[in-house]
């Protein structure tokens, strides 16, 4: 993943969906079964149309919206982290999952 981290970040997205690129599409094909628009880009295309509108940094968010997902998700977010200075990767929970600790 390529990155320009001279970017002086005049903006900051406080609210940005991010998935793996298999879960993205998933995603995408739900919200068009509904009926809904949705914005579809993956993650460097995300990047990408932040960066041109002046965006210097994102909190990057994730959604577990069943049992099973959220360690895998909370991988994902940590490796963007990780990976581009951009990205101000959150964990996710699902209280459903037997690793969830309260």
């Amino acid at each position: 993943m390529s990155h320009n981290s001279s970017v002086s970040p005049q903006w900051v997205d406080m609210h940005v969906h991010l998935y793996p690129e298999p879960m993205a599409r998933a995603v995408w094909k739900w919200f068009q079964g509904q009926g809904w628009g949705c914005h579809a880009q993956y993650v460097q295309d995300v990047r990408q149309t932040l960066a041109a509108h002046g965006v210097g940094r994102a909190v990057a968010l994730s959604y577990p919206h069943k049992t099973g997902v959220a360690a895998e998700l909370n991988r994902f977010m940590a490796g963007l982290g990780r990976a581009d200075p951009m990205w101000l990767p959150f964990a996710s929970v699902y209280p459903d999952d037997p690793d969830f600790k309260e």
